[in-house]
């Protein structure tokens, strides 16, 4: 149907409707009538126009619901006269849908007296008003109107007033936690976001980190230099914090100069590269416009949070007992604690420095077997330290990435692990793992040169993981090249983990795929959509020419489900531990 415009009112009025806001105490009226039925269009218009008075009118009619929805949106300043039985939205489902749509604009609608329930209805989902067709008189229609543009303006100051209050009790709830002078959590802030995080561990088994940062020597450093360079420091110190954390990591000032991290989700390794990153930003000299140059360091004490604590304080507790013990050691230093007990950290330089001299490193074996066979086909060279807190390899390159040494440490492993290797019996192939990085930045005559002679090119492979890999795969081609016309075999590690990337085992033509363990372990119970994953990374590894190794397998049958989908090879505890 066919709509259009009806200015009703003084020769010569034209212009569209006021705002609704105020549209109680003007004189114009902007309406949109919802009506399918010409007839009760036309009487409706003849009823409004008879009643308005002095007032002029501004009229648009549209006879499907969709069609007000899109008039809604270019111009909500008007009262929608609603017909509660349009043929693309029925009853009071069609109010819901406007108020929705449009919750600024107010709504009347019209039905016959045996609908008069729904009418009811209607005003409970949101309509201001509703007339009788055929039932209202001329004056009472327009009554109608201007009430319900009345009451609604009302409601819509109410709504506003009341979104304004809440706004600022919320502005008012943020700044009751949060520190006047550094902009950190406060205490109470503190508490909150300690419980739900103990929430979360309970929930997630997930272990929670307390991290408690203490100035060195700042009461003698406010006597000196007076309290305004303190705070000045204090708020420094704030921003170094927050600078060297995680974006779901939490700080907070306790007291003082005595500030809080907590560390969701965090290993006691990783916890303690974020705890090295705190001292080291925080440390330094800085200039004070009144001071001059003043020193500052820290010490930081570091404890895991059981999910069973029960106040801030009792965090605090297992944290500044770490605390003191950094501050016995000579300060400027962390110290942690947890269930697997405590120790005092070496700096990442100190770190470095014993991987270099070859200290503290810990090659170890992992045998890989030929599934169909049962025979150790191989052995994996794995790098671990026994430096507290960097025993894993992912926390040891972690702090090398730190300290931009990753290519340097990543040799010295790699050398480390040739060196372990010598009594693995010639006929066994040899697996050692090597940064991508590494095998960028050194060229491939320097790793083969580690090799001893007494065993053949054709008994080593180096592995590249999948996860590291630059995105351009090719920067890596030239030394795959040279290692593989040596005799080397190049394998592709952590296969499965995340997005694979099919281009980059293409481009690099891996002589073996090695899938990630996420990928395997319990898969001979519990398959899942791993199954069909693994079936098709086979079937590729296969179409390329390479073989498969599975890692983590831990039982038998693991092991058989492999052995079916074509896996040639398998290493796991299944066999036994590291050694």
């Amino acid at each position: 149907m066919s709509t259009g415009y009806f200015e009703q009112g003084d020769e010569g009025e034209q212009g569209g409707g006021p705002s609704l806001n105020d549209l109680a105490a003007v004189s114009a009226l902007s309406i949109l009538l919802v009506e399918d039925d010409d007839a009760e269009a036309e009487l409706f218009t003849a009823s409004l126009h008879a009643g308005r008075g002095a007032r002029p009118i501004r009229l648009e009619r549209v006879a499907r619901l969709s069609e007000a929805l899109l008039k809604l949106e270019m111009d909500p300043d008007r009262i929608v006269i609603l017909d509660l039985g349009l043929p693309d939205n029925d009853g009071v489902e069609a109010v819901r849908r406007l108020v929705n749509h449009a919750p600024r604009t107010p709504v009347v609608v019209r039905t016959s007296r045996a609908e008069e329930s729904v009418a009811l209805e209607a005003l409970r989902a949101g309509a201001q008003d509703y007339l009788i067709k055929g039932g209202a008189k001329d004056k009472d229609v327009m009554r109608a109107l201007q009430f319900a543009a009345e009451r609604h303006r009302v409601k819509r100051n109410l709504v506003d007033r009341s979104d304004e209050l809440r706004e600022d009790n919320e502005r008012l709830a943020r700044l009751s936690m949060v520190d006047g002078l550094t902009e950190a959590l406060d205490k109470r802030g503190l508490r909150q976001v300690l419980d739900r995080e103990l929430e979360w561990s309970r929930r997630r088994g997930s272990v929670l980190l307390a991290l408690v940062i203490d100035v060195d020597d700042f009461g003698g450093f406010n006597e000196v230099h007076g309290r305004a360079a303190g705070d000045r420091v204090l708020r420094d110190v704030t921003r170094a914090i927050q600078a060297s954390i995680r974006t779901t990591d939490h700080v907070g000032r306790l007291q003082g100069d005595r500030f809080m991290v907590l560390l969701p989700s965090t290993d006691l390794a990783e916890g303690c590269l974020v705890a090295e990153r705190v001292r080291l930003a925080s440390t330094g000299t800085r200039r004070h416009p009144i001071a001059g140059h003043v020193g500052v360091t820290v010490s930081l004490g570091l404890a895991h949070v059981p999910d069973t604590t029960e106040t801030l304080d009792d965090a605090v507790e297992l944290a500044v007992i770490q605390l003191a013990r950094a501050k016995a050691g000579g300060k400027n230093r962390f110290a942690w604690g947890g269930p697997a007990g405590e120790g005092e950290l070496p700096t990442i330089a100190e770190v470095i420095e014993r991987i270099r001299t070859g200290h503290d490193l810990a090659p170890v074996k992992q045998r890989i077997t030929h599934l169909e066979t049962g025979r150790i086909a191989g052995y994996e060279l794995l790098m671990r330290t026994t430096i507290p807190g960097y025993e894993q390899p992912d926390a040891l390159f972690a702090a090398c990435a730190e300290a931009g040494l990753m290519t340097v440490v990543d040799r010295q492993c790699f050398e480390q692990c040739v060196i372990a290797a010598s009594d693995v019996d010639g006929d066994l192939k040899v697996h050692l793992n090597v940064l991508p990085s590494t095998l960028m930045d050194l060229p491939a005559e320097a790793l083969l040169r580690a090799f001893p002679t007494h065993r053949p090119p054709s008994s080593w492979c180096i592995e590249i993981s999948e996860q590291r890999l630059p995105t351009d795969a090719f920067s890596l081609t030239e030394v795959v090249r040279r290692l593989k016309e040596s005799g080397v075999s190049i394998a592709v590690d952590d296969i499965g983990y995340g997005h694979s990337s099919f281009e980059s085992l293409v481009i690099l033509e891996p002589d073996v795929f090695k899938i990630d363990k996420r990928m395997v372990t319990g898969i001979g119970t519990d398959p899942g959509d791993r199954e069909r994953a693994l079936e098709r990374i086979v079937s590729v590894a296969h179409a390329l020419g390479a073989e498969v190794i599975a890692e983590g397998i831990e039982s038998a049958a693991d092991m058989e489900t492999l052995r079916k989908l074509g896996v040639e090879y398998g290493q796991g505890f299944f066999w036994g531990e590291e050694g």
